[in-house]
């Protein structure tokens, strides 16, 4: 099987690239990446091969397929919700039109490749009430909507629609939750909370990966969106009292509620579609995941964020 990957020089997708190098049935993975080639592997494989993409060109993405000549392609170029990106308007290029870019070069080449969209569990939000033009819906959610609403309709493109809710664990930005509140710890600071009641659902990586391997190698192509997380959404407070537990730490856990209030207040994974069609379910439980977590940050600080 011949993979193509396009997004994958961070977080999520350097931990799927090298869960899927040491797979028997997997003959090439081709990455794509757009700033920093941040993916390398420790074993030098012949299996990978890296190009440059920005998935704003639509030259760019033919030159892609061209090459990888994949069997499956996965999509996770994404901008990120916080902190937001220099352009506002990266959310709409990225998000929504570089998917569109990649949907409209297999429809017009007739690509046979099965597609894997890995979408934020942002695209839940309820649509009801919402308008495309309504400046309460932040530009991030309203982009992954509107990729949802794209890939679903092209009913010539096979493949699945995956939803990631929260995922945290071992080489995540520095920007992130837990990665962040760590760091400060280390560095004898401690974090301050934007918003303490937020729930979010979180779902450590080992699982998402393992969800996502289990959606490659599925033969059916899901005409529901496969959603990834761990359904038990946790507080922000929570997960900082669990960090300090970890790491020993005695303090009150300071909030700042009035500054850059998040949208995104409740999220929640729905994993029955999950349970039908993969047999999944989330194994390694927030207590483990974090503990893990803390763990390799702080064996990794020096190498990974400094």
């Amino acid at each position: 099987m011949r993979i193509l990957i396009i997004g994958a020089s961070s977080f999520i997708g350097t931990h799927l690239i090298q869960k899927l190098e040491d797979l028997n049935e997997i003959d090439q993975i081709t990455y794509t990446y757009f700033s920093n080639k941040y993916f390398s592997s420790d074993k030098n494989s012949t299996k990978l091969l890296s190009i440059k993409c920005d998935v704003r060109n639509i030259k760019n993405i033919e030159l892609v397929l061209d090459k990888a000549n994949p069997d499956v392609i996965i999509f996770m170029a994404s901008t990120r919700y916080f902190p937001a990106p220099l352009n506002i308007n990266d959310h709409e290029e990225i998000n929504t039109n570089g998917l569109k870019n990649l949907i409209d070069c297999l429809n017009r080449f007739k690509v046979k490749s099965r597609l894997i969209f890995v979408n934020s569990g942002a695209a839940k939000l309820p649509k009801k009430n919402m308008k495309i033009n309504n400046s309460e819906i932040d530009k991030y959610t309203l982009s992954k909507l509107k990729a949802s609403e794209i890939f679903n309709s092209n009913k010539n493109i096979k493949g699945t629609e995956a939803r990631l809710f929260t995922p945290y664990g071992p080489k995540d930005h520095e920007y992130r939750l837990v990665q962040s509140s760590v760091i400060k710890i280390i560095k004898g600071e401690y974090p301050t909370l934007r918003n303490p009641n937020s729930m979010r659902d979180y779902i450590y990586v080992e699982d998402v990966i393992d969800a996502l391997i289990k959606i490659i190698f599925s033969n059916q192509n899901h005409d529901n969106i496969i959603e990834i997380g761990s359904s038990n959404p946790i507080s922000t407070k929570t997960i900082i009292e669990k960090i300090y537990a970890i790491m020993d730490v005695n303090k009150e856990i300071k909030s700042n509620e009035s500054s850059d209030e998040e949208q995104i207040l409740y999220m929640k994974a729905d994993l029955s579609v999950a349970k039908k069609y993969l047999d999944w379910t989330p194994k390694i439980n927030l207590d483990e995941g974090i503990y893990n977590t803390v763990k390799w940050i702080k064996e990794n600080y020096k190498a990974f964020y400094e």
